[in-house]
């Protein structure tokens, strides 16, 4: 590859390198917010469903119905279990289903939920930055890098044809 094909290598890269940090810092600042301010991030259905014992308790009784993967989840005993919807067991044959819960007891799960999602949007927000950030560094070296490789291969251009450094008198 001749002179000028590896600084205009070098200055790609370079480009590159500027789009993908810039990709990226958007994300990370967004991980940054989701961190520092979890109740700003947290999907309005969630804030929704904890905004009041009903709306929660209909929650409840819907997660009594099905799981993200569509298995009935049955809540008996204060333990969880998951029935796959292949079992071809009917509704009758599973035992426990949502009891009602007084109100100071669904007040207190209320609020333990939401501490759980509070908790949860966080450490989604600090494991975001972290991958974000090592993706940063790696492209802010890689820029580096190429980056003295494409001033190498200007100055020795420039020493090639006679042309005199800038800032250097004529």
């Amino acid at each position: 590859m001749n002179r000028n094909g590896i600084q205009t290598y070098a200055l790609t890269v370079c480009l590159l390198c500027i789009a993908v940090i810039l990709f990226f810092g958007g994300y990370a600042i967004n991980n940054l917010i989701q961190y520092f301010a979890p109740e700003f991030t947290i999907s309005d259905a969630q804030t929704r469903r904890h905004s009041s014992n009903d709306l929660y308790e209909t929650h409840l009784t819907k997660m009594d119905r099905m799981d993200d993967r569509g298995a009935r989840v049955v809540v008996a005993e204060d333990k969880e279990m998951s029935i796959s919807s292949r079992t071809h067991r009917s509704e009758e044959s599973i035992p426990g289903s949502y009891a009602p819960l007084s109100e100071d007891e669904l007040t207190r799960k209320r609020k333990e939920s939401w501490e759980y999602e509070i908790y949860s949007e966080k450490r989604s927000g600090l494991k975001g930055f972290v991958r974000e950030s090592v993706t940063i560094v790696i492209s802010m070296s890689i820029l580096l890098l190429h980056w003295r490789v494409a001033n190498r291969q200007k100055q020795s251009t420039n020493q090639a044809s006679g042309t005199p450094k800038s800032g250097t008198p004529s």
